[in-house]
């Protein structure tokens, strides 16, 4: 049957409407079989799992330690409590899962860095588990600090993964897919860490609170700041506690054995003598080898004082809220050359602010001689005599018989000394009498008040030292 069109253009347009349905669907084919050959060419890590009887979120828990990918799952349609055993060694990932994944009933899918599981028996199976709004969820948010400007380079990881990001330069961080369970870690310098759970929030609006304890580290060396575990030892500090740990005379014996390089020595025996303190050695031959002393923001000289003494030998310890010592360039570049020894700040105590206290503090001791001398009694000193004088007679009898030596038992004719037979009336132990055991006591009165404007502080100590002379 011939059959005759009346428009030609009418046949023109339904072949080209036919050929474009078959472009397209030939087009899809081919684009749906290349996404599933690159979503199993990846899974070629290999892994090594040794597990007996172990919990399925176990043993997926160890694979994600092992590769970068990570599984993605609904604990309503996978039971992630079902026990399974699994030993392979350097075995690929992608031959790991299908093992796995054949015993349990489950499917799986390869989506960038994750690993998509869903259950046989789920209804509509045929429905990709990436478009489940709950596992494929994007994050968004932004940082601030406490005056509410936006902190760049803040760090968002999320807890227990390598994942993470950082802030741009408003303040802001975006998350392309978390789960519900999983939670932020947001840290800074100079901030407190916060952790976040996601939970079935998709915006974030953080405001992060300063670390006054950290920025507390921060100190100040006259030509800039650092940080003081920067500063590898060139700023020394000694804190009330470790002051009142040990008992002192003077404060320059405190310091004494406290921070290294600084060499604290007694060269005076009389009670609280001056100690001599150089910080990191000698460094002149010609002029004074003495730190510079800044009490309170006040320099002191020591130059002038009576007997070699420190501008803080009378000072009291119990006064003292902390001491800090420079020891490298900072302090020529704050004090000048009076520093190039050096420079001991102390600051002393100030008044409390937690209302009226008053407080006492008293110890005492009792300071001994560590050792005597082993020395000769009186009639062990006149026997050793009599014995040089007989010896004299048998080594030099030329001398000896020129009257060259004196029997010492003519000399014992004094009846304050001696007895008529010329023994000695006394045997007194010279160290015994010229030494004795020191006591020394210390009392400490303070007086503390103030608020929140204004605070006083009142402080009495007494100190008597015996010497051991």
């Amino acid at each position: 049957m011939n059959i005759k069109y009346k428009s030609p253009r009418l046949l023109i347009r339904v072949m080209k409407i036919s050929l474009q349905q078959l472009f397209l669907s030939l087009l899809f084919c081919t684009f749906a079989n290349a996404h599933a050959v690159l979503s199993q060419e990846g899974l070629i890590e290999t892994v090594t799992i040794q597990a007996e009887n172990a919990q399925i979120k176990r043993v997926l828990s160890l694979i994600e330690k092992q590769v970068d990918y990570r599984f993605i799952y609904s604990s309503n349609t996978i039971n992630i409590n079902k026990k399974v055993s699994l030993n392979v060694t350097k075995k690929k990932l992608e031959e790991v899962l299908n093992d796995l994944f054949k015993l349990l009933d489950i499917q799986y899918s390869v989506r960038d860095k994750r690993i998509l599981l869903r259950s046989n028996n789920l209804l509509g199976a045929t429905t990709s588990i990436s478009n489940n709004p709950m596992l494929d969820k994007p994050i968004k948010g932004s940082i601030k600090d406490e005056n509410g400007q936006a902190l760049p380079g803040v760090s968002i990881q999320v807890q227990g993964t390598n994942q993470g990001t950082q802030t741009d330069a408003n303040g802001n961080f975006s998350f392309t897919s978390l789960e519900d369970k999983e939670v932020l870690v947001v840290s800074f310098v100079g901030y407190i860490t916060q952790k976040i759970a996601v939970g079935n929030k998709s915006q974030f609006d953080i405001a992060l609170i300063p670390d006054n304890k950290s920025l507390d580290e921060v100190i100040v060396v006259g030509y800039g700041t650092q940080r003081k575990s920067d500063l590898t030892g060139a700023v020394g500090t000694i804190k009330t506690d470790a002051i009142q740990e040990r008992r002192s005379a003077s404060l320059n014996q405190a310091i004494a054995g406290r921070v290294t390089g600084v060499n604290v020595s007694v060269n005076s025996g009389r009670p609280g003598g001056r100690a001599n303190i150089r910080i990191r050695g000698n460094t002149s031959v010609s002029v004074a080898n003495n730190p510079l002393y800044v009490i309170d923001g006040i320099i002191l000289n020591a130059s002038d004082l009576a007997n070699g003494s420190t501008p803080i030998d009378y000072l009291n310890a119990n006064d003292v809220s902390n001491i800090e010592i420079l020891k490298d360039a900072s302090a020529t570049a704050i004090y000048g050359a009076r520093g190039a020894n050096g420079v001991i700040l102390v600051t002393t105590k100030r008044g409390s602010q937690e209302g009226g206290r008053i407080s006492y503090d008293t110890d005492f001791s009792v300071g001994v001689l560590p050792k005597k001398i082993p020395l000769l009694n009186a009639t062990e000193f006149l026997y050793v005599e009599d014995q040089a004088y007989l010896n004299a007679k048998k080594y030099d009898p030329v001398g000896f018989a020129g009257g060259k030596y004196v029997n010492p038992a003519t000399k014992r004719t004094n009846p304050l000394l001696f007895d008529s037979s010329g023994k000695p009336l006394y045997n007194t132990d010279w160290q015994d009498e010229a030494f004795r055991n020191a006591l020394t006591q210390n009392h400490q009165l303070a007086f503390t008040g103030g608020n929140s404007k204004e605070n006083y502080g009142l402080y009495l100590g007494y100190r008597n030292e015996d010497g051991l002379v």
